[in-house]
């Protein structure tokens, strides 16, 4: 199979149809064979029967975080490449071929859908997107890594490159060790100008200074696997 798109969600009835059936709408023109994985973390809202109703291979662990619910679709993932997105629709589906256009034409092992390059678009609270900039501005940096969107889960990865990395973060923050773990390793990470809005149905699971702290700590340790590159 050539493609699997991996969704992670919790409590996601209202959105996660809209959003399979969008993906399949633009998807299947490009890549005819392909799978939508969801890996649920213990939803109450119908999620789960939605999401199968909607044509999607489901796998629930109750209680997975975001960093945990990713290893687990990285595992059970049967595509050759893996796309990631958030299943609140805040990242938009349609910018797919951009990505796999950039990935087939670079030799890329990741493309990151990056909501501050050129023609990336962010809509969230000036707070939210004030620290968001901050802190990848700090991380690219710190790990002396070139990248504008380090923290972006809307990426397209080739699962061979992501079976030969380790990680443990447990949360948001496996982005950016993920990115190091790619980077350490001499892979090719690509950007595409992406963009970011606000989720259309429920309520967010984000926590934002559960989420900076996480992110911080991660970074100390990113930082030292750059120096010895581990």
């Amino acid at each position: 199979m050539e493609l699997t798109i991996l969704l992670p969600t919790l409590n996601e009835a209202g959105n996660v149809s809209s959003l399979i059936a969008e993906a399949k709408d633009v998807v299947s023109p490009i890549v005819p064979q392909f799978e939508i994985l969801v890996i649920d973390g213990g939803s109450r809202d119908g999620t789960v029967e939605e999401a199968r109703r909607a044509g999607a291979r489901v796998r629930t662990v109750e209680g997975l975080s975001y960093g945990r619910s990713l290893r687990e679709g990285f595992s059970q993932a049967e595509g050759r490449l893996i796309l990631t997105l958030d299943a609140d629709l805040s990242h938009p589906i349609r910018i797919f071929p951009l990505m796999w256009e950039a990935m087939r034409g670079s030799g890329a092992q990741m493309v990151i859908a990056s909501r501050y390059v050129a023609g990336g678009r962010v809509e969230r609270p000036f707070f939210r997107d004030l620290l968001s900039r901050t802190l990848n501005k700090i991380s690219s940096s710190l790990l002396d890594i070139p990248l504008n969107d380090l923290s972006s889960g809307f990426r397209l990865y080739e699962k061979k490159a992501l079976d030969s990395v380790t990680t443990r973060a447990v949360n948001f923050d496996i982005q950016e060790e993920l990115i190091t773990q790619f980077a350490n390793r001499g892979y090719k990470i690509m950007e595409v100008p992406g963009a970011y809005g606000p989720r259309h149905e429920g309520m967010s699971k984000a926590n934002v200074l559960l989420f900076a702290f996480s992110y911080l700590k991660t970074l100390s340790r990113m930082w030292w696997q750059r120096r010895t590159k581990i």
